[in-house]
């Protein structure tokens, strides 16, 4: 999972020969020729800047990044202080507590090697159970009787990562079938997590960083998160001494995780910027965090409101997850890498990765037209840029719609925010996040995008051509 200009298909670079240069192992060299229209920077309002024409599209190799002209903001990244490494003082109580037994809170290693295969095994809770139960198993008893008992054995590793908790919901709005239940840990804990971990250690970066080929400025050059824009122009409107933390979130309606009792929940995941995109790519480095799972309830209401129902519950309880970094975001929080070092940190969500469908849920906009332009049903194909689809416009749509329509009357309101584009929520979750951007945070959707259209028209087209040959 990545988030563009941070693609696996290598560096961009920006030029004024050839606007902008996309690098792919096996398309380096092909030139594109086509007008493009760049929108390279952000204004002092926030909002982005007029568009610039581009000029054709080339692909080429970049240079080595040390080969480059760079620009960096010197006050990014500032240690203020040093303190213990994390795990240093996670190593010595695990020592106090276990005292020789390595494997603590497991009573050895085959006690830890079994615990370790039932965990990663994928059974569930009761099949772990009925694995317990059985005679060879109760002739060599583990030091766990039960999954639940199990659980809370792996609950006591000192792996340093945030507890889980858990929540009883209620939606603000709907009657759902069953009682429904939020699993979710604190994002500032796991951000923290990830900044203290050893392993990702040579991979973090603290400031973000402007390439260019040479000193005269021509040619830009992108390679990671923090050679884009958006961190660049972030960081600098901080106070000094701070310092950005870009968090990726991810999310696919499509991967449900099958609880007991028919419960249904909804997987996000976390991740920062600051980790390099090589890192954070490669499962090896485990550089993202599972920290919710959002309930994906059934409805006693009427079909025609569920979808609103639905959407509304998930907003409801993204804020709630979320609600730990908005302080964060304004003020700063004190957090230390993995080596010790302590910087006033600012976790901002930067990037949110989802398909096409949960981009509208995300952005509150309806399902025909784009979750990140104002390009309504009938604009979709036209060649014209059209205007950003920014959180201000949003919340004023929304704020339109409200004067219009009682959210409590959901089939009326759904009608009216409808013609207005959008879904049926009133109350997105980002709203109250410093520095969120709706028109920028969510990354391009290649399945719904370029995939579905060559397999829907390109191939269609294609099979028409050779039927009537």
């Amino acid at each position: 999972m990545d988030l563009a200009p941070e693609s696996n298909e290598g560096p961009m670079v920006d030029s004024n020969e050839g606007s902008t240069i996309e690098i792919d192992q096996y398309m380096t060299g092909v030139e594109e020729e086509e007008e493009i229209i760049e929108c390279d920077d952000i204004g002092n309002d926030g909002r982005p800047m007029e568009p610039v024409l581009g000029t054709p599209r080339r692909l080429s190799e970049p240079p080595d990044e040390s080969e480059l002209y760079c620009e960096t903001i010197a006050e990014a990244g500032r240690v203020i202080s040093e303190v213990e490494p994390k795990f240093v003082t996670q190593a010595a109580e695990h020592v106090r507590l276990g005292g020789s037994n390595p494997y603590h809170p497991f009573r050895d290693e085959t006690d830890f090697e079994l615990a370790k295969f039932l965990h990663n095994s994928g059974l569930s809770m009761n099949k772990i159970d009925e694995l317990l139960k059985l005679k060879y198993f109760c002739a060599r008893p583990p030091s766990y009787a039960t999954a639940s008992a199990l659980r809370k054995l792996i609950e006591r590793c000192p792996d340093g990562s945030p507890r889980w908790r858990e929540l009883g919901i209620i939606p603000d709005f709907g009657a759902p079938s069953q009682p429904l239940t939020l699993l979710y840990r604190d994002p500032v804990q796991a951000i923290s997590h990830l900044l203290s971990r050893p392993a990702l250690a040579n991979h973090m970066t603290f400031a973000p960083k402007r390439f260019w080929t040479d000193q005269s400025k021509t040619t830009r050059v992108y390679s990671d998160f923090y050679s884009g824009n958006w961190w660049y122009t972030t960081q600098q409107r901080l106070p000094e001494g701070q310092t950005v933390i870009p968090v990726i979130l991810g999310s696919d309606k499509t991967h449900l995780t099958e609880f007991t009792g028919d419960k249904k929940a909804w997987p996000l995941y976390l991740s920062i910027g600051n980790i390099a995109m090589s890192a954070r790519s490669s499962p090896a480095y485990d550089a993202w965090m599972l920290i919710a799972y959002i309930p994906v309830p059934a409805w006693k209401d009427s079909k025609k409101i569920q979808k609103t129902l639905s959407a509304r519950l998930f907003h409801q309880c993204m804020k709630l997850v979320l609600n730990p970094l908005v302080e964060p975001g304004k003020t700063g929080i004190e957090m230390a890498d993995a080596s010790g070092k302590v910087r006033i940190c600012v976790p901002l969500v930067a990037g949110y990765i989802s398909d096409y469908p949960e981009q509208t849920l995300i952005n509150c906009t309806a399902n025909n037209v784009s979750s990140v332009f104002l390009a309504g049903n009938k604009d979709l194909g036209s060649p014209t840029r059209h205007p950003p689809r920014t959180s201000e416009w949003i919340l004023d749509q929304i704020k339109a719609v409200t004067r219009q329509a009682n959210p409590n009357d959901i089939p009326h309101y759904q009608d009216i925010a409808l013609a207005h584009g959008l879904s049926g929520v009133h109350k997105p979750f980002w709203a109250s996040l410093p520095h969120y951007r709706a028109d920028i945070c969510l990354g391009p959707d290649i399945f719904h995008g370029p995939i579905r259209f060559g397999r829907d028209y390109i191939l269609e087209w294609y099979s028409t051509i050779l039927a009537k040959g």
